[in-house]
């Protein structure tokens, strides 16, 4: 953990303080006889102004002053402690590639933005983390476009949205370089694995052979789809206008998961490949209930960074047990 002493004012407080920067949150002590932690998940913004740090919380601000000549240092290893945990978030799991710095501009379905950010570019997805928390993991499976337009890159994904980097410097070349043909190495793999998916279909059901034969017998539509291209596990959908039932089909006994919805039935399994491929193993984000979600400061972080999980956790419409019933609730959600 980096120290430093400063000046810190928070919660209407102001005092001499020594503040620690750690990899989940920063601690002030020296502030009365208590210590304060500051959560990452709980950070909206920071920015440097005028030599002082400014944190904005969901509630209030914390400003870092008096720090001298490591008032760049202070900002940089909370930016890069910050941006670290913003990663953990995004459940990145690839190798890392190469790392630069720049600006970047997002267009997505409910949000836009634009800042500078730290840009990292993994062997399966591109991230974008700027100062605030509006981190970004764009996967290189979903990307359907990939221009370069002078100094900076466009992508648009199979959803609409789009993402742009530039002022890369003398990272330009090598980086576009890289992301070009890793985009190409993923999408090539991502639906080489959907192939296979489709063609071992029955060998792989296993257990949920019995399950995957009632979801045909419904007035629906089947999909299935992977959460990784290099993992075993996979999803089957029912989808039909307004309602949808997922079951996992993964190493975990899980129960059938319900949605309603009113988008398009084609808009829904685009949010829910992109939610499957984003969460990966923690897929009890999807579903775990928001009392319990509060306590995981992780996967708060995870919400507010994947839109496409945001909107699957607020389709749901609750579970079915497989028990002897299932069947039979299976079909009144769909009548």
């Amino acid at each position: 953990m980096s120290t430093y002493k400063c000046v810190a004012s928070i919660a209407g407080h102001t005092g001499e303080a020594t503040v620690g920067i750690g990899s989940e949150a920063v601690t002030i002590a020296g502030m009365g006889d208590g210590r304060m932690v500051l959560s990452f998940a709980d950070i909206v913004d920071m920015r440097l102004l005028n030599y002082r740090v400014h944190v904005r919380l969901a509630k209030g601000e914390a400003v870092f002053s008096k720090l001298g000549y490591q008032t760049e240092s202070f900002f940089e290893k909370l930016w890069l402690a910050f941006a670290g945990m913003s990663e953990r978030s995004l459940f990145i799991e690839g190798t890392r590639i190469m790392s630069c710095e720049g600006d970047y501009a997002y267009e997505e379905l409910v949000a836009q933005a634009s800042s500078i950010a730290k840009l990292t570019l993994y062997s399966d997805c591109l991230s974008i983390v700027p100062h605030d928390a509006g981190a970004r993991r764009v996967p290189l499976c979903f990307v359907e476009s990939l221009e370069r337009d002078g100094f900076a890159m466009n992508m648009r994904l199979d959803t609409g949205e789009r993402y742009r980097i530039a002022r890369l410097g003398r990272d330009t070349d090598p980086f576009f370089k890289r992301l070009a043909e890793l985009r190409e190495q993923v999408g090539a793999n991502w639906r080489k694995a959907h192939r296979e998916l489709e063609r071992d279909l029955q060998s792989r059901l296993g257990d949920a052979a019995e399950a995957h034969q009632a979801f045909c017998a419904l007035p629906a539509t089947v999909v299935r789809g992977l959460f990784s291209a290099h993992d075993e596990a996979f999803w089957f959908a029912a989808v039909s206008d307004g309602r949808a039932a997922v079951e996992l089909v993964t190493d975990e006994q899980s129960a059938t998961y319900l949605y309603g919805f009113d988008t398009e039935p084609a808009a829904f399994v685009a949010a829910l490949r992109h939610a499957m491929e984003a969460v990966k193993t923690n897929r009890r984000l999807i579903f775990m209930p928001q009392d319990d979600l509060e306590t995981v400061p992780l996967y708060r972080m995870a919400l507010e960074r994947s839109a496409h999980t945001r909107f699957l956790r607020a389709c749901s419409s609750g579970r079915v047990v497989h028990t002897a019933s299932w069947r039979k609730r299976l079909e009144e959600f769909f009548a």
